[in-house]
């Protein structure tokens, strides 16, 4: 099968119940399958075609975040020197970009698109508004570098993981701190709330991922399979099913409600850097520093196409709120947006 691509030169806490309308293992083909009435996707239906190339930096740059606004027409980037960007995705030109010193390539971006958070060097979140690129808040509480970021789906909750080992949930209007969920014994390198907003995921250097009531702080879970550091976490869009990627160069899915692992995804010969689901549950995309972007078929388990990157290692993938597109960065500051049609 031929490929191309369109390229982008850029530069032990208290054990909490769950939620009693979850109590059975998930079934990934039937959780899968309800969400879609499309059939099972095969490698033959899958393509990836290009489409443009958006522009180049002069000095290109480790690319460690990707997302895609609300409408899909535009995409944020983030990289190591600190550098925030958004791209019109039609035109390929830059419409807005934030230096944000000290605030390296971790990043996380409401659903309404309207306010960033950084997650800096100095312990502290800062919250920036993206329309006028100035800085709307300082929030002081983590003793060591802030590692990750995340907004809840409402936007009035973000969570931080650090290096100090602890996870925070602080109130996003108001800047204030609201709860510190400790448990893990090593830096905390990614979270993630569900898509209802009531449970929060986090992955660990102690190798473990761990699930959070995101009301009371109050831990739900201890997930233990990966054999090296986390890296990453994401829930699927029904909420049953968190994909982590590890150093251990696997995939895990996990059963939410049980806390169960239910797969290992083996294929990459590197550290997992980036898990995401598409936005209708059925493909699981992942980036390898081993250069290598998978899709996966979450129903049966099966890797249904491997992309190498000649641009060197993947950072992290975002799906397009419509599925159509994928977009991934890239250790040498490329971000490459693969078109992808097959199953929307």
């Amino acid at each position: 099968m031929v490929f191309l691509a369109m390229i982008l030169i850029i530069g032990a806490a208290p054990q909490a119940v769950l939620p009693a309308a979850a109590e059975e293992t998930t079934n990934i083909s039937a959780s899968v399958r309800e969400e879609s009435a499309f059939d099972p996707i095969s490698l033959d239906a899958l393509h990836v075609r290009s489409r443009f190339v958006l522009g180049n930096s002069s000095n290109p740059a480790y690319v460690g975040f990707v997302s895609f606004l609300l409408e899909g027409d535009i995409l944020a980037s983030c990289d190591d020197q600190g550098t925030a960007k958004l791209w019109n995705v039609d035109t390929g030109q830059p419409v807005r970009s934030l230096s944000l010193p000290g605030c390296a390539f971790r990043f996380a971006i409401s659903q309404d698109g309207k306010v960033m958070a950084s997650a800096c060097d100095d312990s502290t979140i800062k919250l920036w508004e993206i329309e006028s690129g100035l800085e709307l808040k300082t929030m002081n509480g983590h003793t060591n570098a802030v590692n990750s970021v995340a907004f809840s789906p409402d936007g009035k909750i973000l969570a931080s993981g650090s290096f100090d080992s602890t996870v925070k949930l602080w109130d996003a209007a108001a800047g204030l701190e609201l709860k510190t969920m400790s448990g893990h014994t090593s830096t905390v390198n990614c979270v993630a709330f569900s898509p209802d907003g009531r449970i929060l995921a986090s992955g660990c250097s102690d190798n473990t991922v761990r699930l959070w009531d995101a009301a009371t702080g109050l831990e739900l879970k201890t997930m233990n399979g990966h054999t090296s550091t986390v890296n990453c976490v994401a829930f699927s869009p029904d909420g049953k099913i968190l994909a982590s990627g590890s150093d251990d160069n696997t995939i895990r899915l996990w059963d939410v409600p049980s806390g169960w692992e239910l797969l290992t995804l083996n294929g990459h010969t590197s550290a997992v850097t980036s898990v995401a689901f598409s936005p209708n549950g059925w493909i699981l995309a992942s980036s390898s520093a081993d250069g290598v972007v998978k899709l996966w078929n979450v129903a049966s388990s099966k890797e249904l196409l491997s992309i190498r990157n000649p641009y060197g290692g993947t950072n992290c993938v975002a799906f397009s709120p419509d599925g159509r597109m994928l977009a991934t960065g890239s250790s040498d500051g490329t971000i490459v947006l693969w078109n992808l049609t097959p199953w929307t």
